[in-house]
C-alpha cells in the first residue's frame, strides 16, 4: 500500500520519511481497509511466529496537531518545545510518592503497575498510553461529538514495534528514572484496574534529555529519533465523521465504556484527591 508525504504518493519501504501519512479515510469501511495491512501483519507476527508482542500499537488524538507527548510535560511546552529545570524531577516523584501512599491500599503491585493505574484515573504520569485495538484508538480519537470531531480533525497514530522497545518492569529501577540516558520503553501493565483490560493497553515510558547545564527537555515521539521512522499517521476527510461515530456506535464501542468498565469507586475517589 502507498504513503503519502507532504501530498506526494510514496510506496512504503523505498525512501526514508520523517512522517508517514495514510488517507485522508473516507468512511467507516475505508478505515478498516487502511488498518488490515498493520491487523494483518500483527496477526502474523504474534501467532504465526510467535512473538511475544504486538507488532504494531495504535493511538487515537482528538486533534491533528497534538504531539505525542505524555501528559505530565505538556505544562511545561512553549512555543512547541519542552524545556525544565532539574525541579521537575522532585515534583514528579511527589507525585509519585503520593499515587503509592494513596493507592497501595487498593492495589498491592509493583511501583510500575501503581503509576499506570494512576495514569488511568487522570494523574499526570510521563506514560504514553497505546493500545493493541485500532478501533479503541478511534474511540478516543472521536470521543467528541460529530460536530466538534468535523472541528477538531482526529487522527490515529500507528507505531510499528521493535522487541527491544519492550521492557519488564522486574528489571529496571523505575518507571520514572531521574537521570538523563535512560531509554523510552514501552510495557504491559498488569491487569489490576479494569481501563488496562478493556483499552488493551500498553503504556510507553518517555524520558528526559539534558539539554544544556540545568536544562532539560523532552523530544515528541514524532521527533525521536529512535521512533520517527517507524510512526504512521491516518487522517480523516471531514465527511467521514458522521460514518465513523455511526460506526463506533453500531459496534458498542465508546470511549465511556473504556474509561469506566467497572466501578472502582474508593480508587476513583483517591485519584480524585490528588488532583
Amino acid at each position: 500500500y502507498s504513503v503519502r508525504e507532504g501530498g506526494t504518493n510514496k510506496v512504503r519501504g523505498q525512501m526514508e520519511v520523517k512522517e508517514m501519512k495514510l488517507g485522508p479515510v473516507k468512511n467507516w469501511q475505508d478505515f478498516v481497509t487502511t488498518i488490515m495491512p498493520f491487523m494483518a501483519m500483527s496477526s502474523a507476527g504474534l501467532h504465526r511466529f510467535g512473538q511475544k508482542y504486538p507488532p504494531h500499537l495504535f493511538r487515537g488524538l482528538t486533534h491533528s496537531s497534538y504531539k505525542l507527548t505524555a501528559t505530565i510535560f505538556r505544562s511545561f511546552e512553549k512555543n512547541g518545545e519542552v524545556k525544565m529545570d532539574e525541579s521537575f524531577f522532585k515534583k514528579e516523584r511527589n507525585v509519585i510518592g503520593m499515587v503509592r501512599n494513596k493507592l497501595a491500599d487498593y492495589l498491592k503491585c509493583s511501583e510500575w503497575d501503581l503509576v499506570a493505574a494512576a495514569q488511568h484515573y487522570g494523574i499526570p504520569t510521563r506514560y504514553l498510553d497505546w493500545t493493541s485495538n485500532p478501533f479503541v484508538a478511534l474511540a478516543f480519537a472521536f470521543k467528541h461529538d460529530w460536530l466538534k470531531a468535523k472541528e477538531e480533525h482526529p487522527v490515529v497514530w500507528v507505531l510499528k514495534t521493535n522487541c527491544d522497545d519492550f521492557c519488564i518492569p522486574e528489571g529496571e529501577e523505575s518507571p520514572s528514572p531521574d537521570y538523563v540516558g535512560a531509554k523510552t520503553k514501552i510495557y504491559l501493565p498488569k491487569k489490576i484496574v479494569g481501563q488496562v483490560i478493556a483499552q488493551d493497553s500498553y503504556l510507553m515510558r518517555q524520558v528526559v534529555e539534558k539539554e544544556s547545564e540545568g536544562v532539560f527537555t523532552v523530544n515528541s515521539l514524532e521527533m525521536n529519533p529512535t521512533f520517527r521512522d517507524r510512526l504512521w499517521k491516518i487522517e480523516f476527510e471531514n465527511e467521514s465523521v458522521c460514518d465513523i461515530v455511526e460506526g463506533l456506535h453500531e459496534y458498542g464501542i465508546s470511549e465511556k465504556d473504556l474509561l469506566n468498565p467497572e466501578n472502582w469507586e474508593g480508587l476513583k475517589i483517591a485519584c480524585k484527591d490528588m488532583l
